[in-house]
């Protein structure tokens, strides 16, 4: 076993600077939550916002990020150099969490704001892309962690293969107590995080870990749906198999759903209520979701009373649709593409008139045709006196024809005589 520890640091092949080790020390933390893990504090930057977080494995946090109702302690060394333990509280807080399982990632971000920390604790450093899978094998790796929770330690070890760019495993030592600790790869005087140990393999020696640069992308790509860089945590309430809700309750915000989940998304058949000011819920859609999004066929309502009943792909109206009016009379049928009226369609007004024909980005665009209730019944109108002097034009020549034979039976009659 290639372990590094705060009492003997050699520098070999294998081994990494002392000052190095004593930097990233700072930056690491253990983690006792039913049991232990090791996490890593990062900073978190995207043009002129940053946050400040921790990440570990989401199944060494998974009760706190479920239940939201309790602490995640953890340890970390302060500028004395001495332990300190903290409570980080979920409770009732506005705080960032988010997993990484919809990405096959095991990993969680749980932001740490600078009253609980300071900022100097927390690591900001390259994330490694993978480009060549090829010339990571037999990469050295360092892994920083709190081995059965005791000392910090440092395990050495090679990349033995890769999963699809999500996973990898390795040969590094690693015991109870590793579970989300950074994983990184040495190269010219940098640390370069590659990603976070997961846990050992039970049918053989090796280790496996996850990339994390899947994960940080995705992160800064949450920024954006962030205010302040807060977002309210989700609670999870219902059935759990092998620690995933499966049918349930999720509370977010101002919203409610009620249905099947998978890895703390809705997904599957659900209803996503709102809250209003008077705490009485409206539905908001009924249906079916994929990853989160309105996904296959649902009914998608408006505060006016007017709803949408058809297919959905990724949160938008897309196939064949109805949309309703908010006294149930149909508005629109048809079509729709990128969430408009787009291809083949009826479009209902309010006048009594309608258009059957073509749409482009809800306007009526190509071949079709325009009816006017008015125009319809003067032409129905019309088409009925039409038809009544076309019937009695058509009386009048049969009762001319039976003339004409009358007449033509009598002269042959005559001309016997």
């Amino acid at each position: 076993m290639n372990d590094i520890n705060e009492e003997k640091l050699i520098e070999n092949s294998y081994m990494i600077p002392l000052n190095i080790f004593e930097q990233i020390k700072k930056n690491l933390c253990k983690i006792e939550i039913n049991g232990l893990g090791t996490g890593i504090l990062l900073k978190l930057r995207k043009k002129n916002d940053f946050i400040l977080g921790l990440i570990s494995c989401q199944h060494v946090i998974e009760e706190q990020y479920i239940k939201a109702t309790e602490n995640i302690t953890i340890i970390y060394f302060n500028s004395q150099d001495t332990p300190k333990k903290i409570e980080i509280k979920l409770d009732g807080s506005k705080r960032f969490i988010r997993n990484y399982l919809y990405l096959n990632l095991d990993i969680t971000f749980v932001q740490i704001y600078p009253t609980e920390i300071e900022e100097d604790y927390f690591l900001e450093t390259k994330f490694f892309e993978i480009k060549n899978e090829e010339e990571l094998i037999n990469k050295t790796i360092y892994i920083f962690h709190y081995p059965k929770g005791n000392k910090l330690s440092c395990s050495t070890g090679r990349i033995t293969s890769i999963e699809n760019k999500i996973a990898f495993y390795h040969n590094a030592s690693t015991e109870k107590g590793s579970s989300g600790a950074p994983i990184f790869i040495f190269d010219n005087n940098n640390l370069n995080l590659i990603g976070i140990h997961k846990g050992a393999l039970k049918d053989n020696n090796n280790n496996i870990g996850h990339f994390i640069y899947p994960a940080i992308i995705s992160l800064k790509e949450d920024f954006k749906y962030l205010s302040n860089l807060e977002l309210i945590v989700g609670i999870f309430e219902g059935e759990f198999l092998y620690g995933n809700v499966q049918n349930g309750k999720l509370i977010h915000e101002d919203e409610i759903y009620i249905g099947q989940l998978y890895h703390y998304q809705r997904d599957g058949f659900g209803i996503l209520y709102k809250i209003k000011e008077n705490n009485k819920k409206m539905v908001i859609y009924s249906g079916y979701f994929k990853n989160g999004k309105y996904e296959g066929k649902g009914k998608l309502f408006s505060e006016d009373g007017s709803y949408y009943k058809g297919n959905f792909i990724d949160n938008q109206r897309k196939g064949k649709g109805i949309l309703y009016n908010k006294n149930n009379k149909v508005r629109y049928e048809g079509d729709f593409e990128n969430d408009k009226f787009n291809g083949n369609g009826k479009i209902n007004y309010d006048d009594g008139s309608y258009y059957e024909g073509q749409f482009v980005d809800n306007k009526r665009h190509g071949k079709g045709i325009l009816y006017n209730e008015k125009i319809e019944l003067y032409s129905k109108a019309i088409l009925k006196m039409i038809n009544m002097k076309i019937k009695r034009m058509k009386n009048k020549i049969i009762n001319y024809l039976k003339m004409k034979i009358v007449k033509r039976n009598l002269i042959l009659m005559l001309m016997k005589f």
